[in-house]
């Protein structure tokens, strides 16, 4: 007889969802379990992993879970420096086997159920439905959960919006919202002119993931769009600072990150920077001088169109 294992995933971001529902797959077939998933999203995922029965996170009792995946975390004070912060996060050793932030995204989920790190692609259904764009069009994703996630090239997007316009493609802005930041910085960012702008449907999961299936590529950050452009099957051009290139998924992608020695990067995987997470304008070393992200400010939007221009003749 099957053993039953509960578990849920405590994170509501769709990209760490995306990320560990395929381990968690993994786990039932090496163990011979009988799984119930409580997570966000569940209806994505229903008919391509039927062996996973999926419920409603919102219903589970405290504690009425076997396994939690999850960032446990100690809260510290002070940063890398010793000097206060609002609220850093450190992880939990006691919960984790290696600090998730020197491992992939997938592998914090690997780590906690006991399997060797291994990438495995994940799945979420494709409706059948016609293209809602008429012509090729290519798909991007340019707003996040915290600034150093964002491409801080301030001409970037608008410069590759008008580079593939130029090329004949319509271009599909897929982003949740159109203008998106932070009150208390006064940090705001907007999705670049002339594209097709889907952001006044929130974020329909269905639509998006229509949009990605028939679009020639995707162009996102380190962020929820991009994880599911990959598990869609979308070849994804990812531009991240913030991380460093193991985090995030290896295959059909082509990353765009800092590979100049003296320029600063990956600040969320260097261990010894506590990340504040409710901290908009999290840039550990920089903020508030002229190097502040720029891990990201200093990736130009030539070299983006250059790694375009390389995939497209392939």
């Amino acid at each position: 007889m099957k053993k039953n294992k509960k578990i849920i995933i405590e994170s509501d971001c769709l990209g760490d969802t995306i990320a560990w529902v395929p381990i968690i797959d993994k786990y039932r077939q090496v163990n011979n379990y009988r799984i119930t998933l409580a997570c966000n999203y569940r209806d994505i995922f229903v008919k391509e992993y039927p062996e996973l029965l999926f419920v409603d996170k919102a219903g589970v009792q405290e504690g009425g879970h076997d396994i939690a995946l999850t960032l446990s975390h100690f809260i510290t004070d002070t940063d890398f420096k010793g000097e206060p912060i609002a609220k850093g996060l450190v992880p939990n050793m006691e919960f984790h086997k290696k600090d998730w932030r020197t491992t992939s995204l997938q592998q914090i989920a690997s780590d906690i159920l006991d399997l060797p790190p291994e990438e495995v692609q994940s799945k979420v259904e494709v409706p059948d439905l016609e293209p809602s764009v008429i012509g090729k069009y290519v798909c991007i994703g340019t707003q996040s959960t915290i600034q150093n996630k964002y491409w801080n090239n301030p001409d970037g997007w608008q410069d590759v919006v008008d580079y593939l316009r130029g090329k004949g493609y319509n271009v599909v802005c897929i982003d949740q919202h159109r203008y998106y930041g932070h009150s208390d910085s006064n940090t705001w960012n907007t999705i670049p002119h002339g594209v097709i702008d889907k952001t006044n449907s929130g974020l329909d999961l269905w639509d998006r993931i229509n949009d990605l299936h028939h679009a020639e590529f995707f162009i996102g950050l380190g962020s929820g769009l991009s994880w599911l452009s990959w598990a869609v099957g979308t070849h994804t051009f990812m531009i991240s600072g913030f991380s460093d290139p193991f985090y995030e998924f290896q295959s059909n992608i082509t990353r765009i990150s800092q590979d100049d020695i003296n320029v600063c990067s990956g600040c969320f995987n260097n261990a010894k920077y506590p990340f504040e997470r409710d901290n908009w304008n999290w840039c550990p070393e920089h903020i508030g001088t002229e190097r502040e992200y720029e891990c990201s400010k200093r990736i130009s939007s030539d070299t983006v169109i250059e790694h375009i221009e390389k995939w497209i003749q392939v």
